[in-house]
């Protein structure tokens, strides 16, 4: 089984707990398309039976049901395919919604919105100035790369993002 980082298992566990109906351990197969879509997969029901089969569990012996065990064994499966820059600079994208290479207070003011989360100028400027190592008012990719890691979104340990350049 592939390793998750603590991050990735929590997120994994996660998905399970709001997928799993009235607390029970184990989820219908049937669910797998939704919860891998919780975790920013699009797969094919072809794709989740390979990895069914690759923990050894049949897709094709009728309803069945996994365990949080299984579905973590099957999400490592997937999670360790992801490639890092990649969802890296889709993250980055989804706060530089003007595509300006840049998150700008703007930016921060207009998700915080979107996503329910109503904070003040002074709290947003106070994100900005704490990450903004040039002091230019925005934060670049390598400067959010930098806010990521030292939240533990991203193993500090983790070599992959270290070429990311502030030209994207």
């Amino acid at each position: 089984m592939d390793l998750l980082s603590p991050y990735d298992l929590e997120e994994v566990k996660e998905v399970f707990r709001i997928c799993c109906p009235t607390n029970e351990r184990t989820v219908s197969q049937a669910h797998l398309g939704i919860m891998f879509s919780a975790l920013g997969f699009d797969l094919e029901s072809a794709d989740i039976a390979n990895c069914l089969e690759k923990i050894g569990i049949s897709a094709c012996d009728g309803p069945k049901y996994i365990t949080s065990q299984e579905f973590i064994k099957i999400a490592s499966i997937f999670i360790s395919r992801r490639n890092p820059v990649e969802e890296m600079q889709k993250l980055f994208q989804l706060f530089d919604e003007d595509s300006s290479g840049t998150i700008s207070l703007r930016n921060l003011k207009d998700l915080s919105r979107e996503v329910g989360l109503n904070l003040n100028d002074a709290t947003l400027k106070d994100m900005i100035r704490t990450a903004d190592k040039d002091n230019d008012g925005v934060l670049s990719m390598r400067e959010f790369h930098s806010v990521l890691r030292a939240n533990g979104s991203i193993a500090s340990h983790d070599q992959s993002y270290d070429f990311i350049s502030d030209e994207g």
